[in-house]
């Protein structure tokens, strides 16, 4: 089975190179994250599993790869960067939740902000103390949003 058939130019699944990964991840973790404790546990947490692949059962490690073949397929080319998102937008036809960290050093709010104009019937949330990840680095304050958002007052 073709794990990597999405990617032009994709990486041997194997630790060595996985952990060159997980290197290159731990030296932009200061621009993802508004608290330096949360990134080096997170980053500790995340690539945990990347240290260990050998040590992963065939199910899991079918489905690292299956993850990896996902982000290759939508995020290769260029490198989580698409050109054309920003004339797709428009076609959304659902209520939509843009949630953005307002420290956020690697992506700014303001492009955040820009997109979520684009989407009809959009709403743009900053989380205060959170970077790249608000999800991670204020969870109770992203599932208050995101609950807010499915279950508004009064309905």
């Amino acid at each position: 089975m073709e794990l990597w058939n999405h990617c032009e130019n994709p990486y041997p699944f194997v630790p060595a190179e996985i952990l060159d990964a997980a290197d290159s991840a731990r030296a932009s973790l200061p621009n993802a994250y508004c608290d330096p404790r949360v990134a080096a546990r997170l980053y500790d947490e995340v690539f945990e599993e990347y240290a260990h692949v050998e040590d992963l059962a065939d199910d899991e490690l079918v489905l690292l790869a299956r993850n990896w073949d996902a982000l290759c397929l939508y995020a290769w080319q260029p490198l989580l960067f698409n050109p054309h998102l920003k004339t797709w937008l428009h076609r959304i036809r659902v209520p939509t939740l843009v949630v953005w960290g307002a420290a956020d050093r690697i992506v700014s709010p303001e492009y955040g902000r820009a997109y979520s104009g684009l989407i009809p019937q959009a709403r743009f949330e900053v989380i205060q103390n959170a970077g790249h990840h608000p999800e991670l680095e204020q969870p109770a304050a992203f599932v208050r949003l995101v609950s807010d958002f499915l279950h508004p007052p009064g309905r």
